[in-house]
């Protein structure tokens, strides 16, 4: 069994809490289950989506049911940073740290993100703002590898007449790939910052294309909305909305939004983002960054 987080050493010794309720996407999962348990509801502060943010997020284990409550529900941290909106546009600073190996001694690895995006409908990339993307791997085991554990990528989408090019390069190497004209790009922090920003009842978006991750390219997206959903933790309701992405090459995402605009849950396969103001992970990797 390869256990992906830290344990809690206050995690009950009996069989997950079962006292949550709403969408099958918020409460499939007993390890799911049990981090809402933990963390929800979250503090309820005044938040304007379309001014500066702070959001921060565990990163949570959505597999196969472990063997046993005790084994590890965390995988990771996020936290995403927006910036006042100028001229249009919108400056976004992240970062994440997860667990590579089958312990917490193991491996993590750290990844970094800054970019502008365009403050429209989706978020999307502007075609003359370059963008960075650091990955680090903390505590790296094999010395033969060291020399190789940070990589820092430049990306920038470039028009060329009447074709579109995301440019890339790391180091000396770098590499293009061609990309549809007249489609929406944006990216998983462009999407997010998007539905925090639209009015309820939004129908969605037919059509874009979305740079997973900073660093793969997953064309012919699909968002539509879900509607309301109660969600009840330890006896509280609150009240969310939702979005389903489905599309090429992509895990089909469930975004899940409370009352005022702010994103609590994002769902994809066998890993969660749950909203927590101080994330189970952040400052116990033990390896120096």
């Amino acid at each position: 069994m390869r256990n992906h987080s830290i344990q809690d050493p206050n995690l009950p010794r009996g069989d997950f809490p079962e006292n949550v309720t709403g969408h099958w996407s918020l409460r499939d999962n007993p390890c799911l289950v049990w981090a809402m348990n933990k963390t929800f509801p979250p503090p309820l502060e005044p938040f304007d989506p379309e001014g500066p943010w702070r959001l921060r997020y565990d990163l949570v284990y959505c597999g196969p049911r472990l063997s046993s409550p005790e084994d590890w529900v965390y995988h990771g941290w996020l936290e995403v940073n927006r910036s006042a909106s100028i001229d249009g546009r919108t400056r976004f600073e992240a970062t994440q740290q997860h667990i590579l190996g089958p312990d917490p001694s193991s491996e993590w690895q750290q990844i970094e993100t800054d970019l502008t995006l365009n403050n429209d409908s989706l978020g999307t990339l502007p075609e003359d703002e370059a963008w960075t993307l650091k990955a680090h791997t903390l505590g790296q085991s094999d010395p033969a590898a060291r020399p190789f554990s940070q990589t820092v990528e430049q990306s920038r989408l470039v028009r060329n007449g009447k074709h579109l090019a995301w440019k890339r390069t790391i180091g000396h190497l770098g590499w293009d790939t061609p990309l549809p004209l007249n489609l929406p790009i944006t990216t998983n922090l462009g999407l997010m910052d998007a539905l925090q920003r639209i009015r309820q009842g939004s129908d969605g978006f037919p059509g874009f294309g979305i740079i997973k991750q900073g660093s793969s390219w997953c064309p012919g997206q699909r968002l539509k909305p879900l509607g309301e959903s109660n969600l009840s933790v330890k006896g509280e309701t609150l009240r969310l909305h939702g979005f389903l992405q489905t599309g090429h090459a992509h895990l089909p995402t469930f975004y899940w939004l409370d009352s005022h605009n702010r994103m609590v849950s994002i769902r994809y396969g066998i890993l969660a983002l749950i909203l927590n103001p101080e994330p189970f992970l952040r400052g116990k990797c033990p390896h120096e960054a």
